[in-house]
């Protein structure tokens, strides 16, 4: 027997999820939120149901040709009429969408589906049984979205014409076709994409389809106006960090740096876990050459006088004693991690260290426990030491670490599936604010999905 998971979720699966989700209730109140006032209270709901409907059939012509079939339609109808949303007799046509769209899709309705995002998102989080354990991570990652049309602003294109005596000509003319917020990007495979950037963040459980997207954000990344990736990346993990203080890590890739571990464990008391980038790589070999230093000297006295020193380092975020071999070569071997300690202030900000084990040289004595701050104070800015990048709570290799960067492969998987809801892997529309709002019913279906399955009704089905 085949177990459904490995085929995927069906579409009458994420039709019924999303119609059965009493979130899609609050919806019908947005425009009351923004003053638009009863008349438009229909239209916004089921807009916004008909971008989750173009989500699932892969694209808005896709979804209009399938919704035009009675049968097809008359499910939606059935599968919506059980969950108290009452369905026109006849599926709106995709220019209803269209139209629908350029006159309710303003920043202001954006702004507010984004609250709406973040509040519901959360209480399906916690449906599921995302905060059931101990460690609770909060997932962020970029996402180039292809654009409609590989064209930029300033192309042009020859047009081969004849003229009235059979000679035939060219003509250049300037493309019209292109995305206006379509940039260059180069992507972690080192593929060259043209496409508009977001960030999204996301939580889960260890199931499949056990995902919930919390938040997605467009990246305008303009140069000197602080809207790169990891500026509209931290905008985010704040708003979510001080609705939701049981969120224990963040897990991002090399984007993440020293300042942002910073902030996240002193303001938050959150550990990150995130690779940290290299002193060089080798180009041919990629082997790569870690940052280290000098730390602290451990001196171990053995009375009369007689004392051996062993010097601790730091190598690619671990602590390290040096050790001389007999041809001379000084290596730097990793010392024995013991635990993270955290301590708050007063101001309710946060304290976090690392606890490391010293050996004895010479084996005469026990070893000596050792403790580093893992962020940043006066003294270490005055010598140019960046603690925070190079002391790390969750070092690459450690057991918490592996236990948890796994997860970055599930956010290669969502931006997998984000794609492959598309037509040649292409965005749906053209502009940020457009591609923002299609990603953002992506992000809902996926949420229903997650509801549907392990929610209180899912875990009901179940037992039944």
């Amino acid at each position: 027997m085949i177990d459904q998971d490995d085929l995927g979720v069906s579409t009458g699966e994420k039709i019924d999820a999303i119609f059965a989700m009493p979130e899609l209730y609050e919806t019908k109140r947005l425009f009351n939120l923004v003053g638009g006032g009863r008349p438009r209270i229909f239209p916004i709901w089921l807009f916004v149901a008909m971008v989750m409907l173009n989500d699932i059939y892969r694209g808005g012509r896709t979804a209009a040709t399938e919704m035009s079939h009675p049968r097809e339609w008359n499910n939606i109808r059935e599968a919506a009429a059980r969950n108290g949303h009452h369905l026109p007799l006849k599926a709106p046509h995709r220019t209803w969408f269209l139209v629908t769209r350029k006159r309710l899709l303003t920043p202001q309705i954006q702004r507010k589906l984004d609250e709406l995002e973040l509040a519901l998102n959360l209480r399906i989080a916690e449906e599921v049984g995302v905060f059931d354990t101990d460690v609770v991570a909060l997932y962020g990652d970029g996402k180039v979205q292809q654009g409609t049309y590989s064209t930029a602003p300033g192309d042009t294109r020859t047009i081969k014409c004849v003229d009235e005596n059979g000679e035939s000509f060219e003509v250049t003319v300037p493309v019209k076709n292109f995305d206006p917020d379509a940039k260059v990007h180069i992507t972690g495979d080192s593929r060259v994409v043209v496409g508009v950037k977001f960030v999204r963040l996301y939580m889960r459980i260890p199931k499949t389809h056990g995902r919930v997207p919390l938040l997605v954000a467009w990246v305008p990344d303009e140069k000197g106006q602080s809207n790169s990736e990891m500026d509209i990346a931290m905008a985010l993990i704040r708003r979510v960090l001080e609705r939701e203080p049981r969120i224990t890590h963040l897990v991002y890739d090399t984007a993440l740096h020293g300042v942002h571990r910073d902030e996240l464990q002193r303001r938050y008391g959150v550990t990150t876990v995130a690779p940290i980038t290299a002193k060089k790589v080798n180009k041919k070999t990629r082997e790569r050459t870690e940052k280290g230093g000098h730390l602290t000297t451990v001196s171990f006295d053995y009375g009369n006088g007689d004392t051996q020193d062993v010097e601790v380092t730091y190598l690619g975020a671990w602590l390290c004693q040096q050790i001389i071999t007999d041809d001379g070569t000084v290596l730097d071997e990793r010392l024995k991690k013991l635990a993270n300690l955290w301590r708050t202030n007063e101001d309710g900000t946060h304290r976090s260290y690392v606890q490391y084990q010293v050996p004895c040289p010479r084996g005469l004595q026990k070893p000596k426990l050792i403790r580093e701050r893992a962020y940043n104070n006066d003294e270490d800015r005055a010598r140019g030491f960046n603690r925070a990048e190079n002391i790390l709570l969750a070092p690459p290799g450690c057991d918490e670490y592996e236990g948890l960067y796994h997860g970055r492969s599930d956010a290669e998987n969502a931006n997998f599936m984000s794609d492959e809801q598309l037509h040649r892997e292409r965005a749906r529309s053209l502009g940020a604010q457009r591609q923002h709002f299609d990603l953002w019913g992506h992000s809902f279906v996926q949420a229903a999905v997650a509801l549907h399955r392990y929610g209180h009704l899912g875990r009901r089905r179940t037992a039944a």
